[in-house]
């Protein structure tokens, strides 16, 4: 069951510079006043400040946001894995149509040294090759998989020891683009012929990620900054 989080701020970073821009254009072009005075001058930095604060905030909370989780839920139980039993639990991303890229990706349970994590591409319901980790693309509406395997064969107890927890139900917080959880996963013993089951609830992981920005809202923003820049330079005294 989804549970939806924060949504996501966008829209400020291209509308305010733009807005604020055509402000002193049409402000400056019929009061034809000259910005040579304190009084004028606050008041122009204290909108300038105000303007520019704003998609500021926005931009640190938009930018990387935790897309989807089930962490917060009550762990039901673990599963050791290593090199002889690999562990595939599937995701699939939010709908906004230019995509993500992956920030982090966090699992729930113990680690070593020989542990290793990676996203891995879908084919037909089962994880078909390893993409990476870090700073990956990310396809919208797309199913992807976090493989968890290690360098040793996995074992319960001594070192290395790795496992990963699931949860005990299969509620989850996501973002409000919709991502989601398929409640199955994957094992294997090579890594190559996966088997699906639903024994337990999903395994727990986190995942932050970084919507991609429209080429609408870049272009909003190179506007207002031409647009403010422009009146600068036309109201403002020139030296000498």
């Amino acid at each position: 069951m989804e549970r939806n989080s924060r949504p996501l701020l966008r829209g400020w970073i291209g509308w305010q510079p733009l807005t604020f821009g055509l402000f002193l254009k049409i402000f400056l072009g019929r009061r034809r006043v000259q910005i040579v005075n304190l009084k004028n001058l606050t008041l122009i930095f204290a909108l300038s400040a105000f303007v520019f604060s704003v998609p500021q905030f926005a931009h640190s909370q938009g930018l990387l946001t935790t897309m989807l989780s089930n962490g917060s839920e009550p762990a039901g139980g673990s599963v050791f894995y290593g090199s002889d039993l690999w562990i595939a639990q599937p995701f699939e991303t939010g709908n906004i149509s230019d995509g993500y890229t992956l920030g982090l990706c966090l699992i729930s349970g113990s680690g070593a040294f020989s542990s290793s994590l990676s996203i891995y591409s879908d084919n037909n319901g089962t994880p078909e090759n390893s993409i990476g980790l870090g700073g990956l693309a990310l396809s919208p509406s797309t199913t992807y998989w976090i493989v968890a395997t290690a360098s040793t064969p996995a074992q319960s107890s001594g070192f290395p020891s790795c496992s990963w927890s699931y949860a005990s139900d299969n509620n989850y917080s996501s973002s409000s683009d919709n991502w989601s959880i398929n409640p199955t996963f994957d094992l294997s013993t090579d890594g190559s012929n996966w088997a699906s089951y639903a024994t337990h609830s999903p395994f727990q992981f986190l995942i932050v990620s970084t919507p991609v920005p429209e080429p609408s809202t870049c272009s909003l923003t190179g506007l207002g900054f031409a647009t403010i820049f422009l009146c600068r330079k036309k109201y403002l005294p020139r030296k000498g």
